[in-house]
C-alpha cells in the first residue's frame, strides 16, 4: 500500500488541479487498475478524494471483481464502482465519464503473429478510445512507453521530438510496435472525432507494487537484497538506467492529463541515470555490512541501448520535477515490502 508520506506528497503537488478540473461529483473510468501503475492511483485517488471532499467516482474495469476485492479488500468502497470485463469488449457503463486513464498493458508476445489491426491490445485501445467518443470525456491518458524510440545507442537523453507519429510502421518489435500504433490511433481519433488524448511516454520505476519477479531489474535487486541473497547481474552491469518513484509518477500522470496538451507526448521518468551496478550496489548497501553484489559478465563489450529520458519538456510546460531521488526511492520501495510482509 502506499505510505502515507507518498500520498501527501501527491496531494501537495497535484491540489489545486483537483479543485480545478474535478470540483465535485466528477467520475474517473480507469482501465489496467490491478497493475503496477494503477494501484499506484488508486491509492491517491483515495487519499485525495477523502482529504478534498470531492465526491469523484472512480469506475474500474476488471475481469473478475470478486478476485480483485478479496486480493485489495481496501478498494471496497462506496465511491468505487467495477466494471466486469477487458478493454476488447466492455459493455459502456451508463454513467457519463469526465476522464479517463488507460493503463492497461496487457501484451502477450504469442499474439506477435497477429496483423497489428487483429490484437487484443490494439483492439483494446480502440474500444477505449470509441468510449471516449461516446462519452465526449474532457481527457483521456494513455501511458505509452519509452520504446517507441527503439534502440537508441547515442548517449544523449532522449527527446520527444525523436519518434514522430507516421502511418507506416516499421515492426521493431511487437511492444514497441503496439505502442507506436495506439499513439497513431489516438491521433486519429483526435482528428476524426475530437477524442483528447493526453500520452505519457513511461520509462523505468521504482515504488510501491513494484513487481519483484517479472524481469525488471532493480525489482530483482530488491527482491535479492529481501531475501538477504547475493545480487546476481548477469550482464557486464554497465547499462545504464534511470528510475522515477511511484508517487512521482502519479503526479506526472495526474498533471499530464489535466493540463498536457493533446497529441503531444511526454516523457515520464527521471534523467539521474546510473550503471546497474551501481544501482545493485545502492540497494545493497541498505544492509550493513552490505550484501554481495556479483557482475557476471565483466567483459560483456556489446553495445548498450541508452533509455535515459530527456524531461526538460515536462519541467517547462508542466512545472514537473523528480521529487524523490534514487536513494531515497529504493529505501521507501524496501520499507514498503517490509512493512507489507512481501
Amino acid at each position: 500500500m502506499m505510505s502515507e508520506d507518498d500520498k501527501i506528497l501527491v496531494l501537495q503537488q497535484t491540489q489545486n488541479l483537483w479543485q480545478k478540473y474535478l470540483p465535485k461529483n466528477e467520475t474517473i473510468f480507469i482501465t489496467g487498475a490491478t497493475g503496477f501503475f494503477g494501484k499506484n492511483l488508486l491509492d491517491s485517488f483515495i487519499y485525495i478524494n477523502e482529504q478534498l471532499k470531492l465526491n469523484i467516482q472512480i469506475l474500474v474495469l476488471t475481469r473478475n471483481k470478486q478476485k480483485f476485492l478479496e486480493i485489495n479488500p481496501r478498494y471496497n468502497l462506496p465511491f468505487f464502482k467495477f466494471i466486469e470485463g477487458n478493454t476488447v469488449d466492455f459493455i459502456f457503463p451508463q454513467e457519463p465519464i469526465d476522464f479517463i486513464i488507460h493503463a492497461a498493458n496487457d501484451f502477450n508476445e504469442n499474439e506477435s503473429n497477429l496483423n497489428i489491426n487483429e490484437r487484443p491490445v490494439i483492439l483494446g485501445a480502440k474500444r477505449v478510445l470509441e468510449f471516449a467518443a461516446f462519452k465526449k470525456v474532457k481527457a483521456i491518458l494513455h501511458t505509452s512507453s519509452g520504446a517507441v524510440y527503439g534502440s537508441v545507442v547515442k548517449r544523449k537523453n532522449i527527446e520527444e521530438n525523436q519518434f514522430i507519429i507516421k502511418e507506416n510502421f516499421d515492426c521493431i518489435n511487437y511492444y514497441t510496435d503496439n505502442k507506436r500504433y495506439i499513439e497513431y490511433l489516438c491521433e486519429q481519433y483526435f482528428i476524426n472525432y475530437n477524442v483528447p488524448s493526453k500520452i505519457a511516454r513511461c520509462f523505468a520505476f521504482v515504488g510501491t507494487y513494484l513487481p519483484l519477479n517479472e524481469g525488471y531489474a532493480i525489482g530483482n535487486f530488491i527482491k535479492n537484497f529481501i531475501d538477504n541473497k547475493p545480487i546476481i547481474i548477469k550482464g557486464d552491469g554497465l547499462v545504464c538506467r534511470s528510475y522515477l518513484y511511484t508517487a512521482d509518477l502519479c503526479i506526472w500522470l495526474f498533471k499530464i492529463l489535466f493540463t498536457g496538451k493533446i497529441c503531444n507526448p511526454y516523457n515520464v521518468g527521471s534523467d539521474e541515470f546510473y550503471t546497474l551496478k551501481e544501482v545493485a550496489q545502492k540497494v545493497a548497501e541498505f544492509k550493513k555490512p552490505a550484501i554481495t553484489v556479483e557482475v557476471l559478465n565483466k567483459n560483456n563489450n556489446v553495445i548498450q541501448n541508452w533509455y535515459i529520458p530527456s524531461i526538460k519538456k515536462c519541467k517547462k510546460e508542466l512545472g514537473l520535477e523528480v521529487y524523490t531521488n534514487l536513494d531515497k526511492a529504493i529505501e521507501k520501495t524496501i520499507n514498503n515490502y517490509k512493512i507489507q510482509g512481501e
